[in-house]
């Protein structure tokens, strides 16, 4: 990447920079206008309104709050994490004060107009009255027409065509190509010391982006399970213009879904599907980067942070389950900010105190199982560290040589996220709203969860059958699968190695906050491996991801003390730049065995529904069939199940087979408009079907004969797949109401 001179505008005239508002407002509404009349221009609305959701709510809070910043990254992140934060809380008090002023459809275009316009008036104001007229910021120009950028910037467009070369010409070709070229990039950046340090957020942000849109652009619906009712509360609060914080479900009391997918559907005139399809991936993009300046701002060492943020990217999780998670995807972007504000020095501890609220409670309405996990790893987190505290003496003598617990003791520790205050701050917050929305359905979960988790501590420790991240660990598997899976453990062990060395030997590299925080992560996962229940309530590879946000930078550190100890133990002195050159290549391996690119080569249990859709077909077993029509949703499905919630007896039950339950919601749900409360699960052990009931069966239960179902006795997380054979009794072809020739619908 070429840069030139760095610019600094000490003096950055809000008076121009309302000029720009004002004119980004004239722009949206005129483009809504020009919709409206019938005069579309394709995209025009679209890209207009989605820019002006994204940045102009926050620029007038980051101006209002007067923040100083010197770097151009921390300001892209905090406006758009505020533009975020003040859509949320619009939407919130249009729904609760719409009543009182007399407006019937709070959710509706106009109301959502009138609110920004309003909000974008009262912050001109503030910011005029009580605000200095400039603002420093400084950044570095940047020529984004050199050929290192204008390359890394086509990437993503790969991934894009690609995906179209799989939906309607069923090619993978190009997506492969896309893979490799990922690979190849970090191989290149990190055993390459003449790259700009300035090159990889860019590539962070280009490999983030091509490897989600990869996966979110397959088919022209939704894939994955929980999205599926994400989308059914986003289309329930547009179809009825109004949020109602009142309805018994925990999915509804999450803002992230309730109100800012409606917003982007509503002001954009983007579908709901599209939304989830491409405005998610690119907010969950910039999660890497947030941790990249991060982990940058504590060590000082731009390629350590950058490997770092690579490895948690590589690991599948990022790019394929949490694509079907649209409110963990917002949730983790505040997540990511609360991090870097963790860490940001830069900031006064007013602005900084600020800041971490608005992010803290943004992230309590967007994701409940998220945030009761950040809640406990910072109540435990603060538990330990007034333990230590109590303790002085026996700690100072006995441990005062490990680094964590004399930076811990030292009189100069002070602690932000660690403190008191927000520790207390963030439990009302979290308990208040999951308590007085939804009449607790969140907080009730927690609760059950925990009882669950600890009646099974007694009864089953160590039982794979119900640890799930032990079942996960001796699994067997194929070879090259067991390749994978061994991969995973090496770098758990250098997660291991790193974050021993750091927490005993006395360094500077990390906050203390950071630091203790992440041990409380590394004790979750270890946790999800040995207790009963923990890891299958809160599913083993989430949280792995979620750890990987604070543990990211420890494989890197460990690896190059490894090689430390190595130049040791042979007394021969190894270069400095293998270790990273040896994480670098490793990392390429890891991410072609973690996208499935060498499944697909090798034809070993394809599993990527981008890569290897034939593959899967003709080389997959039937739990590999099964699992790839429970993400990727054939078009026979959605005909079935538009046609089922136009024409259905509303209080007729409806059966299908276990991809529909509450466990695993599917295309009845998100297309049908039917709630998972009223879909009763088929298995092999069904034995008639009542009457005034449908039979619903999908195009893997009719084209590939086969059906899942989950046995209460057996480990919840592995459904049970047989032949359709074992439900031919219950079939009446007299009573077949709809067929499409790969989707069956029946009535008795």
């Amino acid at each position: 990447m070429e840069y030139n001179n760095s610019i600094s505008l000490n003096c950055w005239d809000k008076n121009k920079i309302f000029k720009i508002i004002f004119s980004m407002q004239l722009m949206m509404l005129g483009s809504i206008g020009i919709d409206l009349i019938g005069f579309n221009v394709p995209l025009l609305r679209q890209i207009i309104c989605t820019i002006y959701l994204l940045f102009v709510p926050g620029t007038l809070v980051f101006m209002f709050l007067n923040i100083r910043k010197d770097n151009i990254l921390d300001v892209f992140l905090y406006v758009i994490g505020l533009s975020i934060t003040v859509l949320f809380f619009l939407g919130f008090f249009i729904n609760l004060f719409s009543s009182f002023v007399g407006i019937s459809k709070p959710m509706s275009l106009f109301p959502i107009l009138c609110s920004l316009i309003l909000f974008s008036f009262f912050m001109h104001l503030l910011c005029f009255f009580f605000s200095s007229r400039c603002s420093k910021v400084s950044f570095t120009y940047i020529n984004i027409f050199s050929l290192k950028n204008l390359s890394l910037i086509i990437i993503p467009f790969l991934s894009i065509f690609g995906t179209y070369l799989v939906n309607y010409y069923n090619s993978n070709i190009l997506l492969m190509i896309l893979i490799f070229i990922l690979s190849i990039i970090i191989i290149f950046i990190g055993c390459h010391n003449n790259i700009s340090e300035y090159l990889y957020p860019l590539s962070l942000f280009v490999v983030a982006i091509s490897l989600l849109l990869h996966n979110s652009l397959i088919s022209p619906y939704i894939s994955g399970y929980d999205v599926h009712y994400e989308l059914y509360i986003s289309n329930s609060v547009m179809s009825n213009f109004t949020w109602n914080p009142k309805i018994l479900d925990t999915f509804n009391s999450m803002l992230s879904i309730s109100i800012l997918i409606p917003f982007f559907s509503i002001v954009s005139n983007i579908s709901p599907v599209w939304t989830i399809k491409i405005i998610y991936p690119f907010l969950f993009s910039l999660v890497p980067i947030a941790l990249y300046q991060a982990f940058n701002k504590q060590t000082n060492n731009s390629k350590l942070s950058f490997l770092a943020c690579f490895f948690f990217i590589s690991v599948f999780v990022y790019y394929t389950e949490m694509i079907s998670l649209a409110r963990q995807q917002i949730a983790e972007v505040f997540f990511s900010l609360l991090i870097l504000l963790i860490v940001d020095e830069d900031l006064d501890s007013i602005t900084r105190s600020f800041l971490m609220v608005l992010f803290s409670a943004s992230l309590v309405v967007s994701h409940y199982g998220l945030s009761y996990i950040y809640l406990g790893s910072i109540l435990f987190s603060w538990c330990i560290s007034v333990v230590i505290k109590a303790n002085r003496t026996f700690f100072s003598k006995f441990f005062h040589k490990i680094y964590i617990f004399d930076a811990i003791l030292s009189s100069k520790s002070n602690f932000l996220v660690l403190s008191p205050n927000y520790v207390l701050l963030f439990s009302v917050l979290s308990l208040s709203w999951y308590i007085f929305t939804s009449h607790s359905s969140a907080f009730s979960l927690l609760i059950n969860v925990n009882n669950h988790i600890y009646n099974s501590i007694f009864t089953n420790f160590l039982d794979s059958k119900v640890t799930e991240g032990l079942y996960l660990v001796t699994l067997k598997t194929s070879l090259i699968h067991d390749v994978t899976k061994y991969l995973h453990i090496f770098t758990q062990i250098f997660i291991s190695i790193g974050l021993l060395y750091i927490s005993i030997i006395p360094n500077n590299l990390f906050n203390k906050d950071f630091l203790l925080i992440s041990w409380i992560y590394f004790l979750i996962f270890i946790a999800s491996i040995i207790i009963p229940s923990f890891s299958s309530s809160l599913n083993t590879t989430r949280l792995y991801h979620i750890g990987l946000f604070f543990l990211a930078p420890f494989f890197i550190i460990g690896t190059i003390k490894f090689f430390s100890s190595i130049e040791k133990i042979i007394n021969h002195r190894i270069d400095e730049k293998v270790p990273i050159k040896f994480i670098s290549v490793f990392l390429a391996i890891f991410l072609l065995f973690n996208s499935g690119f060498i499944y697909e080569i090798t034809k070993d249990h394809p599993t990527s529904i981008s890569l290897s859709q034939k593959s899967i077909l003709r080389f997959g077993d039937e739990s590999d069939i099964m699992n790839f029509y429970d993400n990727y949703i054939p078009e026979e499905d959605l005909f079935g199940a538009t046609w089922l919630s136009l024409h259905r007896n509303n209080t007729y039950k409806l059966y299908s087979d276990d991809s529909v339950t509450p466990l695993k919601c599917n295309v009845l749900v998100s297309k049908g408009c039917i709630s998972y409360l009223n879909i009763h699960a088929l298995s092999k052990f069904t034995t008639v079907i009542p009457s005034d009931s449908y039979l619903f069966l999908r195009y893997v239960n009719v084209r590939e004969n086969l059906i899942q179902y989950r046995s209460p006795s057996l480990f919840i997380k592995m459904p049970i797949i047989c032949k359709t054979d074992n439900i031919d009794l219950l079939i009446d072809n007299n009573s077949k109401i709809y067929s499409n020739g790969a989707n069956y619908i029946f009535v008795y």
